[in-house]
């Protein structure tokens, strides 16, 4: 299956694997016995290119079903032959696309569609392979976790990191190399994204996951890719790969893709020491400005002089580097410098007083420009309106009633409505919810555990998680039922989910595991835990994968873990017991609930931290403060500073008294631009032991002219009232025009229509075009848009369907789409110069402040 060469490279690697992990390895040996010498190479690949904790969680049968399936889509697949071996083992034959969840999906896509592409060439088959996964699941917000191709497929939507895991399983299902590519944190706005790019007939190309389109290389984030300062892909396999390295994730490398997006440049980056002599293996770090808070794009670290180069887009970026304990920062624009010297143990930033800079994001230049013809634009349409129907059958579907009273049939009342919301909620897995329900508790633990440990999960939970998960939790937490609050129980000791891992059994493991002189113990001490497990486990960073967590059998059993994977572990041992524990939500230290609160739990390598300063957010009567939004504090650990997570476990930013560590603390404040460009505030300060301190946060203030943007806009066609067509175009080839589509009757627009008639005076003076844009004309007849509309006449009104213009708009003026109402400037020559969408107080006041504006 590959040549010698590429073997050796494998072999090496692969012995390594099995000799720390001394039980896999017999089962992997007794597994060889079963295999092909091709499907044994492609074990080998696959045991060397994966992380730790994936050896450790899953059985050497499933990948033995990646390596047989990889080892015919070689042999037999459609594009058999087509592929090099190197772009095969680490893009077709490799399991991991993300931190999914595995399962045994590939044969079952493969099943499903190979009928679906027979005769296709490979292009032909990726567009149409889109088309069917459109069919299958959408963009929907959800949590941090990942869920895997099949519990997308079942539930019908996930986030793009989601839907594009989804696509790529299903790519090399077929025998087409794929992978993730995303831009880590945008620049121009917050949030980041992910798409995937395919191995076309020799060369890389790239589309949206589930939002097909009739060609390659064309997708709404093209615009704003252009505007990047990163875009990555992952590289798993023990060999060089032939893009740049900007980073590593333990046995993952992070490969810079940015030049297929974006205009780039070379940035050189000095780090010198106090005596200003060269400082070789320093680490690098370089970070956009993203939900108020610097984040990380890339990491490099110094050669022999002191120097590391990066190609990265025209933009702001913050550029650390640290080495024992020393530390240097600097902010530089890399559209007017290419290059820069970070001083170790130099102050770069003011204490103890705000500072005010302006972060700037690259500005749209395409360079991937790709056009279609009318023809192919209306043939995805119609595709696609053939593909949401399909999926849309689909959701439908899910619900089973029939089911659903049948398991509720034992509950009476609001439990009853509860737990049928739930089963809806779950889509493809109710058959599990309801299977949870079915089964009576016998004693074993109080029937109304049921309700409460189901509404301790969040929402996508319900997509995946098992009745034997749930079960189990119920039954064995019941044997250590302590006397703390009802609320603390259930959320700290009941719940099975600690963060963002997979949940799956670990009580009745961890029982087990244990000796009763070692249980005794961590339930008379709890800060006995974290040392335990830290003489079972080895924490190698390199062996493992970003954020992946090892559940507690598979990290107890093989000995690794990574540090969240012990702390993870640790809570799981201590709810397990009774004993209520967390993750602090803002700092993720391991704490335990003792004389009425939540304490650090000690840890033996290292003196117990106690929060005995403090700070208080005062905030300003004028200011809508969000945390993540537009503010954010971050400490500093040596290294850098880390952001905290202000915020309880529903999301909730904390404010009042905020308990800290004494230390070294940044409050950084922004005033995102709607061109992109972002006005920082920064403070720098430090705690003492007991202080207490008030701090009033701060912003710096923009023009006007530097609110505007210059966006171009897409021509599309609506309906006058009289029914005829009109082109944007034709309407704001005179002057200045506003656009707003409205949702009828809901808050946010009542709100904004409010506005404008509180300043109806104004809006009916103003020189520029007010157009209202509706799905009907019925929309009129609402109270407060008649209302708007008798008080403003000059405003006309247009009929849109609402469908892909107005996305296509609203992604061009980097707004969120389908949040209405949508609000757009555009001048005569076709630029966007002002957008929002939703409900933001001030919009009608911003709205005549632009529109009365003189070139």
């Amino acid at each position: 299956m590959f040549t010698e060469k590429f073997l050796q490279n494998m072999e090496t690697v692969f012995k390594e694997q099995m000799e720390r992990l001394p039980e896999k390895k017999k089962e992997v040996e007794e597994i060889f016995l079963q295999c092909k010498k091709d499907e044994v190479q492609a074990l080998k690949c696959l045991y060397a290119s994966m992380p730790v904790s994936d050896a450790a969680d899953y059985p050497a049968g499933l990948f033995l079903s990646y390596a047989r399936h990889g080892r015919f889509l070689w042999e037999e697949g459609p594009f058999a032959g087509k592929v090099p071996e190197d772009v095969f083992a680490g893009y077709v034959l490799h399991h991991r696309v993300n931190n999914e969840d595995l399962t045994d999906s590939r044969p079952f896509f493969y099943q499903k569609l190979h009928g679906l592409i027979e005769g296709m060439g490979m292009e032909e088959a990726i567009l149409a392979l889109n088309y069917w996964c459109a069919s299958e699941a959408t963009y929907r917000t959800t949590d941090g976790r990942t869920m895997g191709a099949e519990s997308v497929y079942r539930s019908a939507y996930g986030r793009c990191g989601e839907e594009s895991t989804f696509f790529v399983t299903v790519l090399r299902s077929l025998g087409i190399p794929a992978r993730q590519v995303y831009v880590p944190l945008w620049s121009h706005c917050d949030d980041n994204h992910a798409w995937v790019e395919v191995w076309c007939d020799g060369a890389w190309k790239f589309l949206g996951a589930c939002e097909p389109e009739e060609v390659l290389n064309k997708g709404w984030f093209v615009n704003a890719s252009s505007r990047a300062m990163m875009v990555h892909s992952r590289w798993m396999l023990p060999a060089e790969p032939k893009d740049d390295i900007v980073g590593k994730k333990g046995i993952s490398l992070v490969l810079n893709q940015l030049g297929r997006y974006a205009k780039t440049t070379k940035v050189t980056v000095l780090v010198l020491d106090e005596d200003k002599n060269p400082v070789q293996n320093a680490r690098l770090t370089f970070e956009v400005l993203n939900y108020a808070c610097f984040g990380e794009i890339a990491t490099a670290f110094t050669g022999k002089d002191g120097t590391c180069m990066l190609e990265t887009g025209l933009g702001s970026v913050n550029i650390t580097a640290s080495l024992n304990g020393s530390y240097g920062e600097t902010l530089i624009h890399t559209k007017e410098q290419n290059s820069c010297t970070v001083v170790l143990g130099e102050r770069m930033e003011k204490e103890e007083e705000w500072e005010q800079l302006a972060v700037f994001a690259p500005k749209d230049a395409l360079v991937n420009p790709v056009s279609q013809t009318q023809e192919q634009i209306d043939l995805g349409r119609k595709k696609q309106k053939q593909a949401a129907a399909r999926r849309q059958e689909k959701e439908d579907n899910f619900y089973d009633q029939e089911l659903a009273q049948k398991a509720c049939a034992g509950f009476s009342g609001q439990e009853t409505q509860q737990y049928i919301e739930i089963m809806k909620q779950s889509r493809g897995n109710q058959k599990e919810i309801a299977d949870f329900l079915l089964r009576p508790a016998g004693g074993a633990y109080p029937e109304d555990w049921k309700q409460k440990i189901l509404h301790t999960l969040r929402e996508k939970d319900y997509l995946d998680i098992t009745a034997d998960i749930l079960e189990e939790n119920c039954r064995e937490a019941a044997k250590y039922k302590t006397d703390v609050p009802e609320e603390i129980w259930v959320q700290y000791v009941l719940c099975p989910r600690v963060e963002n891992e997979m949940i799956r059994p670990f009580r009745s493991f961890l029982l087990d595991w244990f000796t009763e002189e070692e249980k005794t113990a961590i339930r008379k001490n709890p800060s006995l835990v974290y040392a335990m497990l830290g003489e079972r486990l080895v924490s190698d960073e390199r062996l493992e994968y970003g954020n992946l967590i090892t559940s507690a059998k598979g990290a107890l059993t093989s000995g690794y873990g990574s540090l969240l994977t012990k702390k993870i572990v640790s809570v799981q041992v201590l709810r397990t017991l009774g004993i209520p524990a967390r993750l602090n939500p803002a700092d993720g230290i391991l704490e335990v609930w003792q004389k009425g609160e939540f304490l650090p739990v000690e840890r033996k390598e290292e003196t117990a931290k106690k929060r005995t300063a403090s700070i208080e957010i005062e905030e300003q009567a004028c200011d809508d403060w969000v945390y993540f939004h537009n503010w954010t504090l971050s400490y500093f650990d040596g290294h850098g500073y880390q952001t905290l997570r202000l915020c309880d476990e529903s999301g909730k930013a904390i404010f009042g008294e905020i308990l800290l560590f004494p230390g070294k603390y940044r409050i950084l404040t922004a005033n995102r631009l709607p061109n992109g460009n972002v006005f920082m505030s920064r403070l720098v300060f430090h705690l003492k032991e007991n202080e207490r301190r008030r701090i009033s946060l701060k912003r710096m203030e923009a023009k006007m002219s530097d609110m505007l943007a210059d966006h171009e806009i897409a021509d599309f066609s609506m309906r006058k009232e009289d029914g005829s067509v009109c082109r944007v175009s034709e309407l704001v080839k005179d002057k200045k025009s506003l656009f707003i589509w409205l949702e009828e009757s809901m808050e946010p627009t009542e709100h904004i229509l409010n506005e404008i008639y509180e300043r109806r005076e104004a809006y009916g003076n103003v020189s520029a075009n007010l157009y209202f844009v509706m799905p009907n004309l019925k929309v009129k007849e609402n109270a407060t848009v008649a209302r708007t509309l008798f008080a403003v006449p000059k405003i006309q009104t247009l009929v849109d369907e609402f469908d892909a213009d107005m996305e296509i708009l609203a992604r061009r003026m980097y707004l969120e789409p389908g949040k209405l109402p949508l609000v757009v400037i555009i001048e005569e020559s076709m630029k966007g110069l002002y957008g929002t969408a939703g409900y933001n107080v001030g919009t009608a006041d911003m709205i005549l402040k632009i529109l009365n504006m003189q070139k």
